[in-house]
């Protein structure tokens, strides 16, 4: 499975001992830093966020850390500029996406979102929320048309002013994700739903408060975001998918909304809850011989 990674930089992943495994096993395929138009994603000054969170997915150190995916193959793209915030970011990422796109990616991750920006002539409104506005949604929207799952983290707004999911998690092809803690209760930052126009978002929940990360300065450290649980949930889905190759993105994801504990009395800040990928892989395997997509809607589980 190839998963292309939309975030800030990636500096340290190159050379820290931490991310060796990456380079051991040739998963990393290409990179590209599309706000300085290069190919620099290593260096400081693109920041190390997407460090964090390609560590969520493909880590590997034996018998200390794993990732939810830990033998995926990887594009890292840098489409987020750290230390300033404008609505042109969007536009970077709709190009990653694209680039995501033709050289055969089957999954994203972008532990990214947009709400306001620096300049406040740009800023979105909660009416924007209708996975229709934004350049950022419609090209992520995009991205699942072409089959390529989506996940997005549901941001870290859920406390703050603008409370909701940020874009582009808006989509309504994109497989948003929120925060819980260890011990599957909402964290107040996570961002709620619904969208403005009334759709159920986050689709579903994962750890985003203490999740174990590996950082390029050498040790296994412990932060918390929804830019975490989006990993966790991506790699999760590559996982699942690879068993499961003729399945498409959506079925991957309709598997995973069924398999959450929520999923009947689903909500507006856990969506379907936290999945059981166990489950998930239980539904897929009984739905082989389905043929008609109808059916699929009307099969509950407890």
């Amino acid at each position: 499975m190839v998963i292309a990674v939309l975030d800030a930089g990636f500096f340290g992943a190159d050379t820290a001992t931490l991310f060796q495994s990456f380079w051991a096993k040739d998963q990393i395929l290409g990179v590209r830093n599309f706000p300085d138009h290069n190919n620099q994603v290593f260096n400081i000054a693109s920041g190390y966020h997407g460090s964090w969170v390609m560590s969520v997915i493909g880590g590997d150190i034996t018998d200390t850390y794993s990732g939810s995916a830990p033998d995926a193959d990887f594009y890292l793209y840098r489409t987020e500029v750290a230390d300033s915030e404008y609505v042109v970011e969007e536009d970077y990422w709709v190009v990653a996406a694209e680039k995501a796109d033709s050289v055969g990616a089957d999954l994203i991750n972008s532990s990214l979102g947009y709400t306001t920006f620096d300049d406040p002539l740009e800023n979105h409104t909660y009416e924007d929320l209708d996975g229709n506005t934004s350049v950022i949604s419609i090209g992520a929207d995009m991205a699942a048309e072409k089959g390529i799952l989506v996940c997005n983290s549901a941001g870290n707004e859920g406390a703050n002013t603008w409370h909701y999911v940020s874009m582009p998690s808006d989509g309504d092809s994109v497989f948003s994700i929120g925060g819980v803690d260890t011990n599957g209760i909402h964290v107040a930052f996570s961002g709620y739903g619904p969208t403005f126009d009334g759709r159920l978002k986050p689709n579903v929940v994962a750890l985003a408060s203490g999740s174990s990360v590996l950082d390029p300065g050498g040790a296994i450290i412990n932060l918390s975001g929804t830019s975490f649980s989006s990993p966790l949930i991506a790699g999760a889905c590559a996982s699942l998918w690879q068993a499961f190759p003729s399945k498409n993105n959506m079925e991957i994801i309709d598997a995973v909304q069924r398999s959450a504990h929520l999923y009947l009395t689903p909500n507006d800040s856990m969506g379907y809850g936290i999945p059981n990928f166990g489950l998930a892989y239980e539904i897929l395997l009984s739905l082989i011989h389905i043929s008609e997509p109808t059916r699929l809607r009307r099969i509950s589980y407890a």
